[in-house]
């Protein structure tokens, strides 16, 4: 039997999502060479862990009440194909923290697919609850993470130049 997805199964998934992305960012913020993609990595990263802050805080409220916020079958196997593609790869700390392909471009290429990622569960989630600190935090984090994908973008064409 398929385990039967919550809201509190999502956040916390999300939650964990942030903090993949939080070691990526960090890592590629100190292996990269180009300070502006440095810097965006850094930021990105501090970032990622003030959306994790964000989702714990969600998390200490009653969601286990919220029984208008039930999702469909269709809508749970949506997101849980989308948060469990695992964009971010593991970082190695035995092989000193270092990826066969960590160019910054292929970092940066990690980063946008992320932010997509994140912006389809963040959309959807506000789209199907009805629980009002859920949907204004998934509002406010939409827009972030759309900065994300935005500066990531940037940053490639400046590299490509």
């Amino acid at each position: 039997m398929e385990h039967d997805f919550s809201l509190q199964d999502i956040v916390s998934m999300a939650m964990e999502n942030e903090e993949k992305g939080h070691r990526f960012y960090s890592h590629m913020s100190l292996k990269v060479k180009n300070q502006a993609t440095r810097d965006i990595f850094h930021k990105l990263a501090l970032e990622e862990i003030e959306h994790k802050k964000s989702f714990q805080k969600l998390l200490g409220m009653e969601l286990s009440g919220q029984k208008e916020d039930a999702l469909d079958g269709a809508t749970k196997k949506y997101l849980k194909a989308i948060i469990l593609a695992d964009v971010f790869p593991e970082i190695d700390e035995s092989r000193g923290g270092g990826n066969d392909c960590d160019t910054p471009l292929w970092a940066l290429g990690i980063g946008i697919q992320a932010e997509k990622n994140s912006i389809l569960v963040y959309q959807e989630m506000y789209n199907k609850i009805q629980f009002q600190p859920a949907r204004d935090l998934f509002s406010k984090l939409l827009e972030e993470e759309k900065m994300h994908l935005v500066e990531l973008r940037e940053q490639v064409e400046e590299l490509s130049k």
